[in-house]
């Protein structure tokens, strides 16, 4: 018998159900201790823990007959790896049967324990274990078989058209199974119900083997309880090696097949779960968005799509369904059901929905029009600032050209033209283009854009797309030309000022020049007649005059020296002008009647006030060309 770790029966032989008098479809709904007695269920789950950390164990115990009689048993178990399950294989012998060891004899032991026929092959295909059931089907020793290719044992016709598909099945890691006629050498032609399981040993993930059972059900077929066509027999093959889900269903719902690959998703058959609906989902009722009825009754091929809330990882899975109608082997009408599992497309899906929301909502948001046109200008994408630009809100613009849309939005027609036939040159350029154009408003304002097209190419050189931005720069052209206006108004500002300057100049000079005039007429004679006298009283009276009339003319520097910003002193300002008029310090200190140390005193002070310490400036050059008389 073959049951899973938490004790349900996933099938059994017939060997064991006539040795516990039970039908052998009433196992799959019974629990495995409810064959032991009660007083050995402690016993029972202390043989699985060691079953569990050591890959087998064997024990005598006593089943429970359908009577309710004992049967002492002995019970050797193993746990195995299908197809990535951990399952336990218990074979039950005669209680009084010798006790064998866990070598080679005990794994014969074990495979021999049933009619069935049940062999185990490595990943090359060679036959490594076989019970005495597969011996005397194919009339050779257990030692003539082992080590034997499958190739060899079949006969490579046989194999390349029945077998050798099957177990590469298998080896790729699917649990398949096929009814087959098939010829033995003891046995003759029997039809045999074949089932591969994918082998890895105890804690590895690895497929090592192929397991394989045949149970040979001629008599069930002979009696009628089994019905397989020879034509079906190519088809169940090419559904058993599909990668995607497969089965089928009659009118009532139940299933009628289900390949390996629904299997692995939704696991192994179970007879208590005859209906599709009961199957997949563990419903008692058949799914609201199952369209079988539909397909019944109109004889037509249908699809759709639903989603099973919980997977094995926790994660929801969404699938594609695509039904047509058929007719079973009695042309019973039924229906061939294929199970695409597109989560991963559908996630991809979702995400890119949400990217393209999260695009529109960005190039929305955008005060700039942003479009996008196939190579042949067909508009692809356009933005909300881009149909407001072009009067094309609510227009369904995809896939048409701009001589299309220029019909819907007349204020726009020329514009959406010279746009269209701009779009060659850009290509033609290869590179970024840039224009502008003139776009009327309803009220007969105009606006300016500044239209950027961007072609883009594919590997081969021809035309991708064209990405088109347009900008409103009426504001800018309305501020360039008050710039304009503006300039040309400062340009005449600056002609006048010019004009107003040479006129400066011009007067500037004429007072040079009177001041000049007046100096001769007014200080040198009086120089000239100081020098020719004699006598005291009349030098110091000429002296007076002189010192007058240079007071006057030196009045502008004495008023620039007298700036409360410089804070110069009276006594400052004298020295200052006396410097600036080049007498030497001797002089000035004689003329004021001071110590010459008092005067470089004074000399510091000016150049400290005037920041020129530490400066390589000269004092009097300094004091005449920036506080000179008239500047």
């Amino acid at each position: 018998m073959l049951h899973d770790t938490a004790g349900h029966f996933l099938g059994v032989n017939e060997g064991f159900c006539q040795r516990l008098g039970y039908r052998k479809d009433e196992f799959p709904a019974m629990p495995h201790l409810d064959i032991n007695i009660q007083s050995e269920t402690a016993s029972v789950r202390e043989q699985m823990e060691t079953l569990r950390l050591q890959g087998r164990v064997c024990s005598e115990t006593f089943l429970v007959h359908r009577d309710g009689s004992l049967v002492q048993t002995r019970m050797r178990r193993r746990i195995i790896t299908l197809h990535g399950r951990r399952l336990i294989v218990s074979v039950a012998l005669d209680g009084d049967a010798a006790a064998e060891d866990d070598g080679a004899d005990g794994d014969r032991q074990l495979l021999s324990a049933t009619n069935d026929l049940i062999a185990f092959l490595d990943r090359d295909l060679v036959y490594r274990k076989v019970n005495q059931a597969y011996c005397r089907a194919h009339g050779r020793t257990a030692e003539q078989i082992i080590g034997t290719p499958a190739r060899a044992l079949h006969g490579s016709e046989s194999f390349d058209h029945g077998l050798k598909a099957l177990l590469a099945s298998s080896l790729a890691g699917r649990t398949v199974r096929q009814q087959a006629w098939t010829n033995y050498p003891a046995l003759g032609r029997r039809l045999m119900d074949i089932t591969c399981y994918p082998f890895c040993e105890h804690g590895s993930d690895t497929v090592s083997g192929v397991v394989l059972f045949a149970h040979d059900i001629t008599e069930l077929h002979a009696s009628g309880l089994i019905k397989t066509s020879p034509e079906r027999q190519p088809f169940d093959g090419i559904l058993n090696s599909m990668p995607i889900g497969v089965y089928i269903i009659d009118r009532q719902f139940n299933l009628r097949y289900a390949n390996p690959a629904i299997q692995e998703q939704f696991g192994p058959l179970r007879t208590e779960k005859k209906t599709c609906h009961h199957y997949l989902l563990d419903r008692s009722s058949p799914c609201p968005w199952c369209r079988a009825d539909r397909i019944f009754a109109g004889g037509r091929a249908d699809q759709w799509q639903w989603q099973r809330q919980e997977t094995g990882d926790g994660i929801a899975a969404t699938y594609e369904v695509h039904a047509a109608p058929i007719a079973d082997d009695d042309d019973i009408p039924a229906l061939i059901i294929l199970l695409y599992d597109v989560t991963d497309r559908q996630r991809a899906l979702d995400r890119l929905q949400v990217l393209n929301e999260q695009l529109t909502t960005l190039i929305n948001a955008f005060p700039d029009g942003i479009f996008l046109k196939d190579g042949a200008g067909n508009w692809l994408l356009a933005n909300s600032a881009g149909l407001q630009l072009f009067g094309l809100e609510g227009v369904e613009y995809f896939g048409k050209k701009d001589r299309e849309l220029a019909r819907l939005s007349p204020f726009c027609r020329q514009a959406l033209l010279a746009c269209e036939e701009s779009d060659e040159p850009a290509w033609e350029k290869r590179e970024v283009c840039r224009f502008e154009i003139a776009l009327p408003l309803p009220d007969g304002r105009t606006r300016t854009c500044e239209i950027v097209k961007a072609p883009l190419f594919h590997e081969d050189g021809s035309r991708k797309a064209l990405i088109v931005l347009s900008r409103d720069i009426s504001r800018w052209v309305e501020t360039e030309k008050a710039l304009r206006t503006e300039m040309e108004k400062r340009k005449e500002a600056n002609i006048s000022m010019r004009v107003l300057l040479d006129q400066y100049r011009e007067a500037r000079q004429e007072v040079e020049e009177q001041i000049t005039a007046q100096l001769k007429k007014l200080v040198f004679p009086y120089l000239d007649f100081l020098e020719q006298l004699i006598t005291l009283e009349e030098a110091q009276e000429c002296l007076k005059i002189i010192n007058s009339h240079l007071t006057t003319i030196t009045a502008p520097f004495a008023k620039k020296l007298s700036d409360p910003l410089l804070g110069l002193t009276p006594r400052e300002i004298l020295v200052a002008d006396l410097v600036r008029q080049g007498k030497s310090t001797a002089t000035i200190a004689r003329t004021l009647n001071l110590s010459k140390r008092t005067i470089d005193a004074y000399r510091i002070s000016l150049r400290k006030k005037l920041r020129l310490t530490n400066k390589k400036v000269n004092l009097r050059e300094y004091l005449r060309s920036v506080y000179s008389p008239g500047d």
